[in-house]
């Protein structure tokens, strides 16, 4: 696997040009080492995603904690060069929070907000706290109204004013 996890991470960063990538860490770290490698390139770590069946997986218990907890607390250990995330998303908010405490300082890819109805306010607070949220809206804009290029920008731009307006608040 690491040497497959290699060549995919060369033909991504370096013939593609990619800054960073998200990751699945269900084969373990030599899958992800050779991503990680490179300090000017990210890797964002499936944490605990938005979609529904994520369960079916991630809340999996092992031992006293969930499969999501043991994946957060390893990226902690996997980030020696400072350029590892996690994908957590917001239709749990609860779990922001708790991964947040697990995984203080990880910048957080955060998507669900939009279509999946995840919680913006709550998702930026939380995943905020203590570390960098970089909040993803796909759906919400790029299929908002009846797709023309001024709804899009319309939908683009509410996104921005709420954002502006928690971070207000705060």
């Amino acid at each position: 696997m690491g040497n497959t996890a290699k060549q995919y991470a060369h033909s991504l960063f370096s013939h593609f040009g990619f800054d960073a990538v998200t990751l699945n860490p269900y084969m373990g770290q030599d899958s992800i080492t050779p991503f990680t490698n490179n300090p000017e390139k990210g890797v964002f770590i499936l944490c605990r995603t938005s979609n529904p069946s994520a369960v079916d997986f991630q809340n999996q218990p092992i031992g006293d904690e969930m499969l999501f907890d043991k994946v957060a607390k390893m990226a902690v250990d996997w980030n020696s060069n400072d350029n590892v995330g996690l994908v957590v998303g917001a239709t749990t908010p609860e779990e922001i929070s708790r991964i947040r405490k697990q995984a203080p300082g990880l910048p957080f890819l955060i998507p669900g907000i939009g279509a999946q109805g995840g919680d913006l306010k709550r998702s930026m607070k939380d995943g905020n706290t203590d570390g960098i949220a970089l909040i993803n809206v796909s759906r919400g804009i790029s299929f908002a109204g009846d797709l023309s290029e001024k709804a899009i920008r319309n939908a683009a731009q509410n996104y921005v004013d709420q954002m502006k307006g928690i971070t207000s608040e705060s």
